[in-house]
């Protein structure tokens, strides 16, 4: 960064968490630095559990889940059974 090799940067995972006040990160203009929670917050929860339980839902009904990013299916159609107790 110092180098100019790149324009800029946004990071938000780092070895020790919070960043150190003295990390030399700190001090690049051209770095956003955002702590790795930055997005949780009760509305981005509240639509996780919304879509994991639409998904859930969908895939019990047998219908499509939704976004699939890596090329599978989006319909379930493996059945697990319970074993019983012995």
């Amino acid at each position: 960064m110092r180098d100019g090799h790149l324009g800029g940067a946004a990071l938000d995972v780092f070895d020790v968490e919070p960043l150190p006040a003295g990390d030399p990160l700190r001090d690049l203009p051209n770095v956003l630095l955002s702590p790795h929670v930055a997005g949780v917050t009760p509305e981005s929860t509240g639509r996780l559990v919304t879509a994991v339980l639409g998904n859930l839902a969908a895939a019990v009904e047998g219908r499509a889940v939704e976004g699939v990013v890596n090329g599978v299916s989006p319909v379930i159609s493996r059945r697990f059974t319970r074993s019983p107790i012995a």
